[in-house]
């Protein structure tokens, strides 16, 4: 029996791939939200599913997602996405003019996330307004509720990375290089159907906007209340390939 496992990215910025770069795998700089939920949720079969270890991201870490064949190979095939998934994901172009693109730091990110196969699709395609967040004579951050856009393109606010899991296989999440949950942990008991959600609330939207861009700016460009959609900062960002490889 396969097992369609789903890992749910709520946010993230994707780490830019260079373009001579023969390796497929995709990472994602990610924040932890507040302390009043898990960065990390699971769901079998529509369930929520209790963990006997702490479901959290951590401080400057790397977090790999990996697939493990039934033989305890990791499979490393490399990630795909499907058609179009690049046009709905969210460019810092998008919301800035070309001249005054941020540049991203990604030392200032919690953790990162790695994956080395799966399929990426958009989810949750839709219309975002962006607030103006700008600097006082005090030095503090105020948003400016008069100054605010509308995205020309609809965007994806989360993104999935879809996984069949064949009789024998598992999904990992290691952190630095230690299996800190299993969809083979007895709790788990999934039959058909898998969701791992790395969450993103409202206290990670400053973090991902603002706290991640390098240098000091007098102004920055947010999304409105809710949880920040994912962003590609500066394309080409993995995955490149689509399903049957075009």
């Amino acid at each position: 029996m396969t097992i369609l496992a789903t890992v749910i990215l709520d946010s993230g910025c994707f780490v830019p791939m260079p373009d001579d770069s023969d390796e497929h795998y995709a990472e994602i700089g990610y924040f932890g939200s507040s302390k009043s939920v898990s960065d990390i949720c699971v769901r079998a079969d529509g369930a929520d599913v209790p963990c006997r270890n702490p479901m959290n991201l951590g401080k400057k870490c790397k977090v790999e997602v990996r697939h493990v064949k039934a033989d305890g190979t990791i499979k490393k095939d490399g990630v795909y996405s499907v058609k179009g998934y690049h046009e709905k994901i969210l460019h810092l172009k998008d919301i800035y003019d070309e001249d005054d693109l941020p540049v991203i730091d990604f030392s200032k990110f919690d953790c990162t996330i790695r994956f080395d196969s799966g399929l990426f699709s958009p989810a949750q395609v839709k219309p975002r307004y962006f607030k103006k967040l700008s600097k006082q004579a005090t030095g503090e951050f105020l948003v400016m509720p008069e100054e605010r856009k509308l995205l020309k393109k609809l965007v994806a606010h989360n993104v999935h990375v879809t996984f069949k899991l064949r009789k024998g296989e598992s999904l990992q999440l290691v952190r630095d290089g230690d299996v800190f949950w299993s969809s083979n942990d007895p709790e788990v008991k999934v039959k058909e159907r898998l969701e791992i959600e790395f969450l993103a609330d409202n206290t990670t939207a400053e973090k991902f906007y603002r706290t991640a861009v390098k240098g000091k700016r007098e102004s920055y460009w947010l999304p409105n209340q809710g949880d920040p959609p994912p962003m590609c900062p500066q394309p080409p960002c993995e995955p490149k390939r689509t399903i049957d490889g075009v």
